[in-house]
C-alpha cells in the first residue's frame, strides 16, 4: 500500500471511529446501482443528471415559497386545497425525477394540517 492510499485509508478508519458516518442517508441500504453495467462516460451523466434534479429541486422550493403567499391570499377553500394538490404532484414528480441523484427527496405538504391552519386563519381575520 502506498503512503497516500494509506493516509486515506487511515482516515476513513478515523472518521468512522469517530462517528462521522453514522445517520447518512442511506445507510444501511444497497446502493441502487452497484450492479449496472456502466456506460463509458457515466460519470458526465451521473453529474448532469444530478444538476438538473437540483434545479428541479430548486424550482420546487421557489414554489413552495409561492404557495405560502397565494395560500395567504386566496379566499376559496376550494382554490386553496388545488394550489396544495398541485404543489405536492410537483413534489412528487421532483423526486420521481430525482430518484437516481444523490439528493434527499422533498417532503410533500400536509394538505388537511395545511388546510386547518388556513381556516384558523380566516376565522381570525373576520375577528378583527
Amino acid at each position: 500500500m502506498d503512503p497516500t492510499e494509506f493516509i486515506a485509508e487511515q482516515r476513513i478508519q478515523d472518521g468512522i471511529d469517530e462517528g462521522l458516518f453514522d445517520g447518512l442517508p442511506g445507510a444501511g441500504a444497497p446502493i441502487g446501482d452497484i450492479d449496472d453495467k456502466l456506460d463509458q462516460g457515466w460519470w458526465a451523466a451521473r453529474f448532469l443528471q444530478n444538476g438538473s434534479a437540483e434545479a428541479r429541486r430548486n424550482e420546487v422550493a421557489r414554489d413552495q415559497v409561492r404557495l405560502d403567499s397565494a395560500l395567504r391570499v386566496v379566499g376559496d377553500h376550494i382554490e386553496a386545497r388545488r394550489l396544495l394538490a398541485e404543489h405536492n404532484e410537483k413534489v412528487a414528480t421532483c423526486n420521481l425525477l430525482s430518484r437516481r441523484s444523490t439528493l434527499e427527496p422533498l417532503a410533500v405538504v400536509d394538505i388537511e394540517a395545511v388546510m386547518r391552519e388556513w381556516h384558523r386563519d380566516r376565522i381570525a381575520t373576520r375577528r378583527r
